[in-house]
């Protein structure tokens, strides 16, 4: 199941209507609060996500932010902010590697990005100049994301 939040949280509700009892794996959404406050807990039931990020992976760069944000915001970080943090401390991480503001500097900085790491996963620039990095695979448990493992990607 590959969808947007609202109609996860439909598929969930009619998989569970009709008593389908199977593995179901699917997109970041499912993960997500926004869907989690749509469903019923056992709805998702024997549901897993590939999914960017949990705030349940007990990395230590993972536990820092979300302690961190949450003593900032008090709530836990979810996807989106996990996304955008990463990125601006990417660009972070390239600006004070170019030793320089330079566009030309800064971008070859990024396509030397490899193994930088991040709350939303480890980032390497492929032969592209794409910034691509692992993926977090979770079951769902009573309603919430449970870590299971991130996977690396390999050359």
């Amino acid at each position: 199941v590959w969808t947007d939040d609202a109609e996860t949280a439909l598929a969930a509700r009619q998989f569970y209507d009709l008593g389908l009892d199977v593995p179901i794996i699917g997109s970041t959404s499912i993960s997500t609060p926004q869907v989690n406050e749509l469903c019923q807990p056992e709805w998702l039931d024997n549901w897993y996500s590939c999914t960017d990020f949990t705030t349940s992976n007990d990395s230590e760069i993972v536990q820092n932010f979300v302690k961190s944000f949450n003593t900032k915001y008090g709530e836990d970080p979810e996807l989106y902010a996990v996304t955008y943090y990463s990125a601006i401390y990417l660009l972070k991480d390239a600006i004070e590697r170019a030793g320089s503001l330079d566009s030309a500097a800064i971008r070859d900085a990024l396509a030397a990005t490899d193994g930088l790491q991040v709350p939303i996963g480890t980032y390497k620039a492929n032969e592209m100049r794409e910034m691509v990095h692992g993926g977090t695979i979770c079951k769902m448990v009573d309603g919430k994301a449970e870590f299971l493992e991130y996977v690396l990607v390999k050359d």
